[in-house]
């Protein structure tokens, strides 16, 4: 998978904020945890950016934290409804349920795939994904 290529960096940086929803708590069986965020603003991200995995940064209770995220339709699950995933790099211990969070994406890391529908693959390529930011974040 080639990561950093295209994307849709001509409406990069954008912001939004959105409430953190309970999810289907993939991220936590698979060893990943996420923030979803469901609300108008997220609503317009769906029409404005493709679905993908981006870089950038999330605000909680104005501290800044890297993230990656992934918008879309989780195709290894087959979901049949678009989601905004945030996954904080950084190690918090924070109850983030229903807080209000900001965030900045940046950069554009890769499309969606199904990865065959395969567990592991999917876990190593988001753990790919997770290098990847960290390193464009600190460029």
């Amino acid at each position: 998978i080639e990561r950093g290529v295209g994307g849709p960096v001509d409406k990069l940086p954008y912001t939004a904020t959105g409430k953190v929803v309970k999810g289907f708590q993939r991220g936590s069986e698979l060893g990943i945890r996420t923030a979803n965020l469901s609300g108008p603003e997220i609503d317009k991200i769906f029409k404005v950016l493709p679905s993908g995995v981006y870089y950038g940064y999330v605000y909680v209770d104005e501290e800044k934290y890297e993230m990656a995220m992934s918008i879309g339709d989780n195709p290894v699950f087959q979901n049949n409804h678009w989601t905004l995933e945030v996954n904080i790099l950084q190690q918090i211990e924070i109850d983030l349920y229903d807080r209000i969070l900001k965030i900045t994406i940046t950069g554009w890391i890769r499309e969606q795939s199904h990865f065959g529908k395969n567990i592991e693959i999917l876990i190593r390529e988001i753990n790919k994904d997770i290098e990847f930011a960290k390193s464009k974040l600190k460029e």
